[in-house]
């Protein structure tokens, strides 16, 4: 064999080792288009209730009677708390967003008319129906918010959040004030051990949901 023969085979092996190297380029180029397809399909999931939910914060703002939950609030968007999620904590103690919610799921508009005229203690044993009718459309409208259309990086997201110190904060103290508007007095532990079942079910259902990997 000569040497220009041997220079022949050199150049054919390195022009095949660089076609090879090309196609897995291009195979690792097709396969990063597709997730940064997907990932901006999931962050435009998230972009509707972000609008949803700085609409109605600014509603929320006017009233005074909120403003103690103003900072958990901030906490939980500065933590990166899914916009959903605050949504449905403050539709408990906001109609409106309630009514939003319902509109989507084609179900009939909550109506709450519990009305008592002493102030009385939080009793299990003794909770008016309306009350509990009440919790339970709360748990319909979360279990259809985070089930939706949802976003496989929030969901992700909530699963490893929703136990965190200002998630579990930010529900108890809705929580008390639900109560504390139709004058029940519930206490602390008693409203914290509430929240935490409630949150506790939500990750269960978070983490049955079926996601699009990314």
């Amino acid at each position: 064999m000569s040497v220009e023969e041997i220079g022949d085979i050199e150049e054919v092996e390195s022009w095949s080792q660089w076609v090879e190297v090309s196609e897995k380029d291009r195979q690792r180029q097709e396969k990063a288009k597709k997730q940064f397809k997907k990932l901006q399909k999931d962050e435009n999931k998230a972009k509707k209730t972000d609008l949803l939910l700085a609409d109605f914060l600014s509603q929320i703002l006017k009233d005074r009677r909120y403003d103690f939950l103003w900072d958990d609030i901030i906490d939980n968007i500065d933590e990166g708390v899914p916009s959903n999620f605050i949504l449905w904590v403050l539709s408990l103690i906001y109609l409106p967003i309630s009514d939003k919610i319902r509109e989507f799921t084609l179900k009939e508009k909550i109506v709450f008319d519990y009305s008592t005229e002493e102030r009385i203690k939080f009793d299990d044993n003794k909770l008016d129906d309306k009350i509990k009718l009440r919790i339970n459309q709360m748990l319909e409208d979360i279990i259809w918010v985070v089930t939706y259309e949802p976003s496989t990086v929030l969901t992700q997201r909530l699963i490893k959040q929703i136990k965190q110190k200002q998630v579990v904060k930010f529900f108890q103290k809705t929580f008390l004030f639900f109560f504390d508007n139709i004058n029940i007095d519930i206490s602390d532990k008693k409203a914290l051990s509430y929240s935490m079942f409630i949150l506790d079910e939500i990750r269960k259902t978070l983490e049955k949901i079926e996601l699009e990997e990314i």
